[in-house]
């Protein structure tokens, strides 16, 4: 077995795709935060993240400059990685009684 064989390659963000139907932004964009800011944020690590976004449980990144070039730089939006994080599934603790 080679070297290179045994390496395992990243797995690729899907190809950009425009939405369906246009979306209407109700409030200003204030941020937009890079695949660190993002890790730090969630506390995941990259292959975690990647996962969660091919599995549409994260929001997908907003593709800035021409589509898969190396130009190209990928952000999220600052208000939609919130969003995830205030409706994350809460654990309580083991024993705890829930009231309704």
């Amino acid at each position: 077995m080679t070297r290179r064989s045994a390496r395992r390659s990243f797995p690729r963000p899907p190809r950009a795709v425009p939405p369906s139907t246009p979306v209407a932004v109700t409030t200003p964009i204030k941020k937009m935060l890079n695949k660190k800011e993002v890790l730090d944020l969630v506390g995941v690590s990259s292959v975690t993240l990647w996962d969660w976004i091919q599995k549409g449980i994260f929001p997908a990144a907003v593709v800035i400059g021409p589509e898969g070039g190396h130009r190209s730089t990928q952000r999220w939006i600052d208000h939609e990685v919130q969003t995830f994080l205030a409706n994350a599934p809460r654990r309580r603790p083991r024993g705890s009684v829930v009231t309704p």
